[in-house]
């Protein structure tokens, strides 16, 4: 969950949670730029939920008709194995899919998989709902 405050091109956020750690802390100041543009895997980006009205930070895993699994603690993306240099150590999740994501949406994932309120369990998030990439990420 973010609070925000806007700029012409930036959004300032102030992050709520673990869910991006080590990347992103609870309570952490994070600029996010503006505008449209094509996610990019391993992109740290922010967009808004509807059902809860809220905004997320979360990486981008899969692109447009990707198909997305989790076995054995491993991500996969059209079944090759994910390098994640970003995550902190070996971390224990359920496994899932294989899922292919939709036209115009994307998968996203939190950096903690085990706390993260991801795309495992709101689906893939509409291309029209991101609302900017965080900045020096």
């Amino acid at each position: 969950m973010l609070m925000s405050m806007f700029f012409s091109e930036y959004t300032l956020y102030k992050t709520f949670g673990e869910s991006m750690s080590p990347a992103v802390k609870d309570g952490e100041f994070v600029v996010v730029k503006k505008g449209t543009y094509f996610p990019q895997r391993g992109d740290l980006i922010v967009f808004h939920y509807d059902k809860e009205n809220l905004d997320y930070i979360k990486r981008v895993i899969g692109l447009p008709n990707d198909v997305v699994e989790i076995r054995n603690n491993q991500v996969y993306i059209n079944g090759k194995k994910l390098k994640e240099p970003y995550l902190s150590g070996k971390q224990s999740v359920e496994d899932f899919g294989p899922y292919r994501v939709p036209h115009h949406h994307i998968f996203v994932l939190g950096d903690d998989r085990a706390s993260s309120y991801d795309s495992r369990e709101i689906g893939a998030v509409p291309m029209s709902s991101i609302k900017g990439k965080l900045v020096d990420y």
